[in-house]
């Protein structure tokens, strides 16, 4: 805001003097910086609108394939390029599966169960299910304490049935033939091409405004100089449309604005890539100089992760790319072997064998396949899987390792985070940036007689 004012003061007097030095009408003279701002902060901020919007494509398709006279963002359009590039950075330098699978500790992971009491509370209601089910007759007179004892019996058993469900899952997740991160990360930008589009904006929103505002300052610059160049014009050429020289300037210098402004703008942002200590002319002070995106290297590296772990490398994710492949059908397996095996360990007992023994007529099979199935059905309910969810991406620590890493990485490998995005179809919004300065330019001439 102070920076705003001080130029709009600045244009003030500098209206006042050429005002009285030339006696020229000062609404024409404001329309020129003015009309340089506007249209440099506008044509920039549409090119930036159109690197992310829309995500469908938007116009008149000739070909059925998105090609014709419309648009599609540019981000949303090469969805498979930008996740592609999104996801090397990610398995490449900053998430090892194995490395984050090891993390994994069963023995941990029942004493979170048990101490929370999700444990119990599953068992003691697939129990209460099973036994009205099948010993509809018994279950209910039984005494509490044998109850108890089956209960705790299961409890006991399950430890080791954890173990052998967690490490079977372990195998799968470490299996590319199971379970591919790469094709997990370019699968969910692809399918959410807003969520790709979103993901590139928060982690370069201090860019973007930045390039907006450096737009509308290189605007008033600009502006200044058309200005300056406008008072060479003589006398009664000054507001005649049919000024050749008129004709030549305005479209001219928007040309150059619309082709370059950008363009500079992005090189105050990744330029230099290594930060350079330079003198000040004429004094003594010495200031470091970096490219405005790599200088933010340690909070990228903060919102990048986060990003990252809660939408993408997350274990709701894990579970659900792993129902579509076929390291589900594995563990779903193993799932019913370890609780066959269970169910097993509980007949043995006294009490077990009495209740066996007065239920009903069936197969041993389909009960121990039912039991499998009540276990699977509440262990599934949402507020258990919440609470699933939260313990093993605390576990797991996916966000502080890639915070980490990133701030740790080379700035030239940085870069590559965010440049992708402008450096694709940059010509072409270079190119609308010239054509729109020409057309302004024309405008300013025909509208503002100048």
């Amino acid at each position: 805001m102070k920076i705003a004012l001080s130029c709009l003061s600045v244009c003030l007097v500098v209206f006042l003097i050429i005002y009285k030095l030339f006696d020229v009408l000062p609404w024409r003279l404001i329309s020129i910086p003015l009309v340089s701002v506007v249209f440099t902060w506008f044509h920039i901020w549409l090119a930036l609108q159109m690197c992310f919007f829309p995500i469908d494509y938007w116009g008149w398709d000739i070909t059925g394939h998105h090609q014709g006279l419309g648009w599609q963002g540019i981000v949303p359009r090469k969805a498979d390029k930008m996740a592609g590039t999104a996801c090397d950075l990610m398995v490449d330098r900053l998430i090892y599966v194995k490395e984050i699978v090891e993390r994994i500790d069963a023995t941990d992971l029942y004493r979170y169960l048990s101490s929370t009491g999700i444990l119990r509370s599953v068992q003691q209601e697939v129990n209460r299910r099973i036994g009205n089910r099948w010993f509809a007759g018994v279950w209910s007179s039984l005494p509490g304490a044998v109850k108890e004892e089956l209960l705790e019996k299961s409890l006991e058993l399950s430890e080791d049935s954890l173990q052998s469900m967690v490490a079977e899952a372990k195998k799968c997740l470490m299996d590319k033939d199971f379970f591919d991160v790469r094709d997990l990360i370019i699968r969910c930008f692809v399918d959410d091409r807003r969520m790709l589009s979103e993901f590139f904006i928060k982690i370069g929103k201090k860019e973007l405004h930045f390039l907006e505002f450096m737009g509308a300052v290189m605007g008033l610059i600009c502006g200044l100089a058309q200005l300056a160049l406008y008072m060479f014009l003589p006398a009664h050429y000054r507001g005649q449309r049919d000024s050749a020289y008129s004709w030549l300037l305005f479209p001219l210098t928007g040309l150059v604005i619309g082709l370059f402004t950008n363009w500079v703008a992005l090189q105050l942002i990744f330029r230099p890539v290594e930060p350079h200590v330079v003198r000040i002319p004429c004094t003594e002070q010495r200031v470091k100089v970096q490219g405005l995106f790599l200088r933010r290297q340690p909070e990228v590296s903060r919102v990048y992760s986060s990003l990252v772990s809660d939408s993408i490398l997350n274990c709701s994710r894990f579970v659900a790319y792993l129902q579509t492949t076929k390291g589900w059908d594995r563990i779903l397996e193993v799932f019913k072997e370890t609780i066959n095996s269970t169910v097993g360990g509980m007949i043995s007992t006294p009490a077990a064998i009495a209740i066996k023994m007065a239920g009903k007529e069936g197969s041993y099979e389909r009960f121990k396949n039912d039991v499998a199935h009540e276990l699977r059905v509440e262990l599934s309910h949402p507020h258990y899987v919440e609470m699933y969810e939260r313990y093993m991406d605390s576990r797991l620590g996916i966000r502080e390792l890639m915070a980490q890493r990133l701030a740790a990485m080379p700035s030239k490998d940085f870069e590559r985070m965010l440049h992708p995005v402008f450096q694709e179809d940059e010509g072409t919004l270079i190119i609308l940036g010239g054509i729109l300065g020409v057309a302004v330019g024309c405008l300013q001439v025909w509208l503002f007689g100048l």
